[in-house]
């Protein structure tokens, strides 16, 4: 589980230790074929990492495959924001979810640690709008 955390943008730089301590703050979750992780407008409740299986989602006339190591609503560990999609299971998936609310007890214990975090999830959010800005604006 944690080599797949490793294998994600936002967790690569992360040590042994740093993501086992994500690793039993967070959560696995299955999610049976056809089924939706989370519904667009919807407010983020955290990060998802696909650690099994794929989801597709439509943004703007554009599917995107979600696969093994993908982010998912990273942005939303850090502040409250809708979705602007609906990702769902090509196949039975299965996705560690780290919360908000696990978070702010990640700032407590470690805040240095958390401080990393939240500079690694704005980096992937800074990324992502840069990639979308060249596709819609040339």
């Amino acid at each position: 589980m944690i080599s797949v955390l490793k294998e994600s943008n936002i967790f690569k730089n992360f040590n042994e230790q740093q993501l086992t301590a994500l690793y039993k703050l967070g959560e696995r979750k299955v999610i049976e074929s056809n089924s939706f992780l989370f519904q667009k407008d919807e407010e983020g409740l955290g990060i998802y990492v696909v650690i099994k299986g794929t989801f597709t989602a439509v943004y703007e006339n554009t599917t995107k495959i979600f696969k093994l190591g993908d982010c998912l609503s990273a942005i939303s560990l850090i502040m409250p924001i809708k979705h602007k999609i609906t990702p769902k299971a090509t196949q039975k998936s299965e996705v560690f979810f780290f919360s908000r609310e696990n978070f702010e007890i990640l700032c407590e214990k470690s805040p240095k640690f958390a401080l990393t975090l939240q500079k690694e999830v704005f980096k992937q959010f800074v990324s992502v709008s840069q990639n979308i800005t060249k596709i819609y604006m040339g």
